[in-house]
């Protein structure tokens, strides 16, 4: 790879455009101040709400514009109360909806992901949230963050 005017740029991901899951090519939209950035390139599985670390460089897409043509994608997980709550709403764990997303990180608020992951009992004291479901979160988070980490390794 060519490091010449590689530039880096970080993150939440606002949306997820386009995934071609064969290949893994993904057309992300991060928020830039009052704009959106387009980001291009192949990436891990990646939602709403990832905070992503994006090596790579601007091209002009005849169609589409200005983009930024991603070389390396690394992804953390969301920190601030916002983003978790747009990567709970993405669906990103199955039986999480904007709702429950919502209530979730109303109680937890920034440790919602930690107290989701790690303490699934705490999870299950909220109303409508049997053990069984907490624990099913809980697997789903550690299952998720396992192939980013296995992911990120192969890359």
């Amino acid at each position: 790879m060519n490091n010449d005017n590689l530039l880096q740029l970080e993150g939440a991901i606002e949306s997820v455009v386009f995934r071609n899951d064969e290949n893994g090519y993904t057309v992300i939209e991060i928020a830039d101040g009052d704009d959106y950035l387009t980001a291009v390139g192949i990436m891990p599985q990646v939602s709403s709400g990832d905070v992503v670390k994006l090596t790579g460089k601007y091209t002009n897409h005849p169609s589409y514009g200005r983009q930024f043509a991603v070389q390396i994608c690394e992804i953390s997980r969301p920190t601030e109360a916002a983003d978790i709550l747009r990567y709970l709403s993405s669906g990103a764990i199955k039986g999480i909806g904007t709702q429950t997303a919502q209530r979730l990180v109303k109680e937890f608020g920034e440790a919602t992901l930690d107290v989701l992951e790690n303490q699934p009992e705490r999870v299950a004291l909220l109303k409508g949230i049997s053990p069984q479901k907490a624990e099913d979160f809980s697997q789903q988070l550690k299952q998720n963050t396992g192939v980013r980490t296995l992911m990120l390794f192969l890359g």
